[in-house]
């Protein structure tokens, strides 16, 4: 059976054309953060850009700046 990936919206900013759209995909079972732009034409979606990380551990000097995030 074919399983669709999940989402989790963080957080939407909308300005005019422009909407930026921070999320979490789980796919298989695995969390990746993203961020989405999109810049609309006419009401229509002219352009998106997508970026994804993977959670990791923060390297002992960053460790005390750690937001967790579920």
């Amino acid at each position: 059976m074919l399983e669709y990936p999940a989402l989790h919206s963080a957080r939407i900013f909308r300005a005019g054309d422009l909407c930026v759209t921070e999320y979490v995909l789980t796919y298989d079972g695995r969390p990746s953060h993203t961020v989405s732009i999109m810049e609309f034409i006419d009401g229509k979606v002219a352009r998106e850009t997508q970026y994804f990380g993977d959670p990791f551990q923060p390297g002992p000097s960053r460790a005390q700046w750690v937001e967790r995030t579920p």
